[in-house]
């Protein structure tokens, strides 16, 4: 029983030695270990309007440094890991996904704006989601301690979609100006004429 309290002492040493000589150095070079964090908002989006085969539509995302140090962000489209959507969502393809700007040097606490482009293929049919993700790093690819954040972008694909959209923005407008010409053509030369009897009447 001694020897195996003996050697879970001995174990517990060498971790705190080793655990001693990875936060050593750091602490005598700035004081406190960095961290490195970007956060990504919204951190989900729901187009309600439906994309039309092969359109383009723009989603503005807005990148922030939420570490303590001055770093790299870089914002890419990816596949989720486990737990970022639900189980049995449909992921859209990386080459559907364009993110601009794709990195961006940040001082703690400042953003950038970041417009993430969706273009779904010409045969594309029904419900996707676009992921895309921000990660901090120190220049030249170092870090220190760092995290990742998500945002999803949902949206359906529907052939069609842009003519609907069109129907539903300029439809009211094309009733009035049909509705005010039909009146015109209707009524109006029937006016003209009845005042031109009447005063020929006089």
């Amino acid at each position: 029983m001694k020897g195996v309290r003996g050697l879970c002492v001995l174990l517990a040493g060498l971790i705190l030695f080793i655990a001693g000589a990875w936060f050593l150095p750091a602490a005598a070079e700035g004081g406190e270990h960095r961290w490195l964090a970007a956060g990504l908002s919204p951190v989900k989006v729901e187009l309600r309007m439906p994309l039309a085969c092969a359109e383009e539509r723009k989603v503005f995302l807005t990148a922030v440094n939420l570490g303590d140090v001055p770093c790299e962000v870089e914002i890419r489209p990816v596949h989720p890991p486990t737990g970022v959507l639900p189980q049995g969502e449909r992921v859209a393809p990386l080459e559907w996904v364009e993110v601009s700007p794709e990195s961006a040097y940040l001082e703690p606490g400042r953003s950038e704006y970041v417009a993430v482009t969706l273009k779904p293929a010409a045969d594309a049919r029904g419900r996707y989601f676009a992921v895309v993700a921000a990660k901090a790093s120190l220049p030249g690819g170092t870090f220190d301690v760092s995290t990742v954040s998500y945002s999803t972008i949902g949206f359906s694909v529907q052939p069609g979609a842009q003519i609907k959209r069109l129907a539903l923005k300029y439809g009211p407008l094309f009733v009035l100006v049909f509705g005010t010409g039909l009146y015109f053509a209707r009524f109006a030369p029937r006016k003209l004429i009845s005042g031109k009897e009447s005063r020929k009447a006089g």
